[in-house]
């Protein structure tokens, strides 16, 4: 046996890769009223309606995962007039619940997915009774069960053995293992500071009472040495009003953030995951209670990776003697990982309040990713584009204008080995922005958009 020990040699490779400790499904009911607006109609019954969900919170504690988010709810609906109008009504229904996974602690990193099962809106009863009630026709009742999918991952260092030689007659057995390996990560404290202007019908701030705030990230920018990372922060303010009979009132704000992270080993076209949540947050009555400053400190993570297939043992055999040790450690396997580039195009009316362009002047554009899907060999993207677009308006003074616009877009990018079931990635950029004047209105707007996606299988 120590002659075997002696001849031997044992060729390892680091490897620093996500690790999965556990992953679970869970059902989620998720039941709330939508108000229809007092400008739209009473409704007469839903025709249809589409709903999605977007995780705002995620939180690791002992042996579960607590979830929350936002259901957004759009219905089309008929109105109780003679002409039976067709109209749309939005709303947000917030929810709360948690994945149970034994095993799991505070410090491990969870990857959430939810998907709507079941969608209901139907006419909701009249509420109440007497002075302030509620009329039927004027609230949509929604009952939703959503799919939450939780897998709770931890970077691990480990060694694996990729090559056995040196005796006589060894038998070795080798299989290949694709998969995500992690190049470096970081995590950046940032402070955002916005002065949020109060809406001029809302009366004056006397004192902020509470507030609600979520983070989300926007886009993800890998260059040498350091990961970009921008997003927007919605706030909620609630406030007591500078009147004598000091009622409570509620502002709405979207505060946009700009930070990096520093992360040694990343180079442009990796894959990067990031993500940000609000540690504290503190809100000052500005001048004349017509502001509020908000001083929101950050949390940001960011991670980077790249696929890379190694040969690793495991098994060796054909040497009386010999004794062979395992570890079983279970990993994300990467099964591929594909790059496609689009244009999206799109007519922009501009609002009659405003003139008709001479030029356009400069076209800022932010992607956003809504939903991803696997479906065998493909992997689909949905996502919004934000447009901000400056022109020199047709006037005799040749001032600039400012046109905002959102557009949706889908598309997809080929990777042979996904199948449903899978998990995916997907990160992409806008490459150019440009944009035709033509008559001065509509005016025609077009974005290059580059897409990178990697389907994974644990």
């Amino acid at each position: 046996m120590s002659q075997i020990r002696q001849q031997l040699i044992v060729t390892r490779e680091p490897l620093r890769l996500e690790e999965v400790i556990a992953e679970g499904t869970t059902q989620q009911n998720v039941i709330g009223i939508i108000t229809v607006p007092p400008q739209k109609p009473n409704v007469t019954q839903v025709i249809d309606s589409i709903g999605q969900v977007t995780i705002t919170k995620v939180t690791v504690v002992p042996n579960k995962v607590l979830v929350e988010g936002i259901l957004s709810v759009k219905a089309i609906y008929e109105a109780a007039v003679p002409a039976q109008t067709v109209h749309v009504v939005h709303g947000d229904i917030a929810f709360a619940g948690f994945v149970e996974l034994p095993g799991v602690e505070p410090d491990m990193t969870a990857q959430v997915t939810a998907e709507i099962e079941h969608l209901a809106v139907d006419v909701g009863a009249q509420t109440g009774g007497g002075e302030g009630s509620c009329p039927g026709g004027r609230t949509l009742e929604v009952v939703a069960i959503l799919r939450l999918t939780a897998r709770v991952v931890r970077t691990v260092e480990l060694e694996v053995v990729t090559e056995v030689t040196g005796v006589e007659g060894l038998v070795v057995q080798r299989e290949a293992i694709r998969t995500e390996v992690t190049v470096g990560e970081g995590e950046r404290q940032a402070v955002v500071q916005s002065t949020v202007p109060v809406p001029p019908q809302k009366p004056s701030v006397a004192q902020v009472i509470d507030f609600l705030a979520t983070a989300r990230v926007t886009e993800v920018r890998p260059l040498p040495n350091k990961v970009i990372i921008e997003g927007e922060i919605d706030i909620k303010i609630i406030y007591e009003a500078a009147v004598p009979t000091q009622t409570v009132h509620v502002m709405h704000a979207t505060i946009p953030f700009h930070q990096f992270v520093d992360v040694p080993g990343v180079q442009p076209g990796m894959m990067v995951v990031a993500d940000v949540s609000i540690e504290h947050a503190t809100f000052d009555v500005g001048s004349e209670g017509r502001t509020v400053v908000a001083r929101i400190i950050l949390m940001l993570r960011a991670r980077v990776t790249r696929t890379q297939t190694i040969n690793v043992v495991v098994n060796v055999t054909g040497v009386p003697g010999l004794q062979v040790e395992f570890a079983t450690v279970r990993v994300v396997e990467a099964r591929g990982q594909g790059t496609t580039q689009s244009i999206v195009r799109e007519v922009v009316d501009i609002p009659e309040t405003k003139p008709d362009a001479v030029q356009i002047l400069d076209i800022r554009t932010q992607a956003r990713t809504r939903r991803i899907i696997v479906v065998p060999r493909k992997v689909i993207i949905e996502g919004t584009l934000q447009q901000k677009i400056m022109y020199e308006g047709r006037t005799f003074d040749q001032a600039v204008h400012v046109v905002e616009h959102t557009t949706d877009f889908s598309d997809f990018v080929v990777i042979p080995e996904a199948a449903p079931g899978m998990r995916a990635q997907a990160s992409f950029r806008v490459e150019f922005a440009t944009g035709d004047v033509g008559t001065g209105d509509p005016i025609s707007v077009q974005d290059g958009i580059g897409h990178t996606s990697g389907a994974e299988k644990p």
